[in-house]
């Protein structure tokens, strides 16, 4: 959408130029002369390239914080192991200890199995995921690999949001989500 109205604000200024529409401009148009003026495609040029950076930070903000393509193997790595080293025993702790509570029905529930083993196979997806990346690594562009490291993300993220959920209803019915697993520290 945004995209659309910035093609079609460029047309507008192109057309206005174009005609000597524009009285606050310091260049002599002669409409005289056909063909394209070069001040006007030199102006197409550089506002063309304004607008395809622009709209790439608005659709994708964290491109640049993302390692190269070569390296998005080792970065995704990376992140499936802190989560597994960090947080996933913890998070299972104190989902186990929610669900003796009843959360989410409690345990042989359907939804808080289904969400149990989201947990335990975050690793294993990831690991696919990673094997995606490698696959591709060659043949692909960096924006899709990115498509594929993002979707390790968002699955890590999803647990979180869970873990987020647990520790709440702990909070709720009494227990501190500390005394059950605790936190270990981020590493430096």
């Amino acid at each position: 959408m945004i995209f659309f109205l910035v093609i079609a604000f460029w047309f507008s200024v192109t057309y206005a130029l174009d005609s000597g529409a524009v009285p606050f401009l310091p260049v002599e148009f002669r409409p005289e002369e056909k063909g394209p003026r070069p001040f006007l495609v030199a102006l197409w040029v550089a506002w063309s390239l304004i607008t395809i950076i622009a709209i790439r930070k608005i659709q994708d903000p964290k491109a640049g914080k993302l390692p190269h393509a070569q390296a998005m193997v080792l970065a995704a790595e990376k992140v499936l192991s802190d989560y597994e080293s960090r947080r996933r025993d913890i998070i299972l702790d104190r989902y186990d200890e929610a669900g003796a509570l009843g959360f989410l029905g409690g345990h042989e529930r359907k939804e808080f199995e289904i969400n149990r083993f989201t947990i335990l196979k975050l690793n294993l997806r990831g690991e696919e995921k990673i094997r995606e990346i490698e696959k591709f690594q060659s043949t692909r562009s960096a924006s899709k690999l990115r498509n594929i490291y993002y979707r390790i993300e968002s699955s890590i993220d999803r647990v979180e949001i869970l873990a987020r959920k647990v520790d709440r209803f702990l909070r709720s019915k009494g227990v501190d989500p500390e005394e059950v697993a605790p936190s270990r520290p981020l590493p430096d």
